[in-house]
């Protein structure tokens, strides 16, 4: 039988494995209202995303980032996930 475990998101892993049902996310340093390794955060998400749902990441997701970066101005963190929304779609947030 699968091992199965839950974590304090509902996450499941199934024979140690993610559900991919439950999307992928990436997290960015942001530091003084400018996003650290975008790029190279944003790639490793959009290979993620294109291999498991066939999917692009939004255009306008990078200016996204640096909007949000630039309204907080101290050091922190941003999150990006993105979740199957249909059969040919992804919402991120």
């Amino acid at each position: 039988m699968p091992r199965t475990a839950g974590s304090d998101h509902g996450e499941r892993l199934t024979a140690g494995r993610p559900d991919s049902s439950q999307g992928v996310f990436e997290t960015l340093r942001n530091r003084a209202g400018a996003v650290i390794e975008m790029t190279a955060h944003l790639q490793r998400l959009a290979d993620s995303v294109a291999e498991l749902y066939g999917c692009q990441l939004p255009g306008t997701l990078p200016q996204q980032l640096i909007d949000a970066a630039r309204a907080v101005p101290t050091a922190g963190r941003l999150r990006v996930l993105a979740v199957p929304a249909s059969p040919d779609g992804l919402r991120v947030t």
